[in-house]
């Protein structure tokens, strides 16, 4: 499992679009299903059987599954905008990442500053948050890493779990950080020759 996540504008699906492009993987989209602001207890229950019931899955697959948005934006939307109990979310959110270790897949959170997310929104012409909601949702998946940081321990944690910054990296810059930590799962070749970039 390759799993993405962070904030809107963080740099996800360009990254995912390049992975698919050049090494011809496979992916789900969860971005509408996390987006969903409907508060019900059983489609939050389903959302994370689903989510179990994929890690269970990926086992089987003949290639690695990019997974766009999962376990944490679960967390984070649901606890920001669905008004999920913490308990609850969180309970949910360590099962899954412990199933996720289990199974040798590793999350890629990509953040920004939150001044960064606002200018790129504003580049895209897609205003879809406000400041005010970009500042809290930015804020809670770095929360969010620091809770999964501290419940497991640091060799489990930093194989399975990857932080990149990319207020100030351009697009190949992330590329080439992120084909570095799957080669250095063996996810697939990493080729130290490769020269591409992207605008």
């Amino acid at each position: 499992m390759i799993i993405f996540e962070g904030p809107p504008d963080s740099g996800k699906s360009t990254i995912i679009n390049l992975l698919k492009l050049k090494y011809k993987l496979p992916s789900w989209d969860r971005i509408s299903q996390n987006l969903d602001t409907r508060k019900n207890g059983e489609i939050e229950a389903s959302r994370y059987l689903l989510n179990l019931a994929l890690c269970q899955a990926t086992q089987f697959f003949k290639q690695p599954m990019i997974y766009d948005r999962f376990h944490i934006s679960e967390y984070v939307f649901g606890t920001l905008h669905r008004n999920i109990y913490e308990s609850f979310a969180r309970e949910h959110l360590l099962k899954v990442q412990e199933k996720i270790t289990k199974n040798n897949g590793i999350v890629i959170l990509l953040t920004a500053s939150t001044d960064t997310l606002i200018e790129r929104q504003k580049d895209r012409n897609k205003i879809c948050y406000s400041n005010y909601d970009l500042n809290n949702i930015n804020s809670c998946f770095n929360d969010t890493f620091l809770i999964l940081n501290e419940l497991f321990n640091v060799k489990t944690f930093n194989e399975s779990i990857v932080k990149i910054n990319t207020t100030n990296l351009n697009i190949t810059e992330v590329f080439q950080l992120v084909t570095k930590h799957l080669f250095y799962r063996n996810i697939f070749k990493y080729d130290v020759e490769d020269t591409t970039t992207f605008s």
